[in-house]
């Protein structure tokens, strides 16, 4: 990809074959790395949403503690110690392990084993963060036993299953007469 200026379909068809092949292969070049720098974040993404959600419990004890000012976002908090920014992505799967792996159900068992949170695909991770995520902001404290949340548990219990058990659904809260009405 020497040449930045972009080609006209005319011109593109005017090279002589091995110029055009010469530029498709900067391009395919170009798409492999992008690949595997997408593949190896990926790979990455559940170790370090753990090592974010370890962070955010320092954070919070800090704040608890009053070592750091209370009005110091976890964000810059993280930008500050680990001199970057904290990736959406690696944010979102940590808060869904704060949610699922260090919340503790009626018997002081967590919701969702970590071995499980290990387990899963990314991808059913991300989507299970949008659900309870969801729950959460609908139902308040409780979330928990929402038919869609334990759904989701149901699923990331038992790797394999997820599209077998929750279907990609189309709108997040199906009508439900038996629930009171949200306020």
């Amino acid at each position: 990809m020497k040449d930045k200026t972009t080609l006209t379909f005319a011109a593109l068809t005017a090279m002589t074959p091995a110029d055009l092949y010469a530029a498709a292969t900067d391009h395919v070049r170009v798409s492999d790395a992008v690949g595997k720098a997408k593949d190896k974040f990926t790979d990455a993404l559940k170790p370090f949403a753990k090592i974010v959600a370890a962070l955010k419990r320092r954070y919070t004890g800090l704040r608890e503690k009053h070592e750091i000012a209370l009005d110091i976002p976890f964000k810059k908090f993280f930008k500050d110690n680990v001199k970057g920014d904290l990736p959406a992505r690696a944010e979102a799967l940590a808060a869904l392990f704060n949610s699922l792996v260090l919340t503790f159900d009626g018997n002081g068992k967590p919701l969702l084993a970590e071995e499980n949170f290990d387990a899963a695909a990314v991808d059913w991770l991300e989507k299970a963060n949008a659900i309870v995520k969801a729950a959460q902001k609908q139902r308040g404290d409780d979330w928990k036993g929402c038919d869609d949340v334990l759904d989701t548990l149901n699923a990331l219990s038992k790797p394999g299953d997820a599209a077998k058990t929750r279907p990609a659904a189309t709108t997040p809260w199906p009508s439900r007469p038996n629930w009171p009405p949200i306020t």
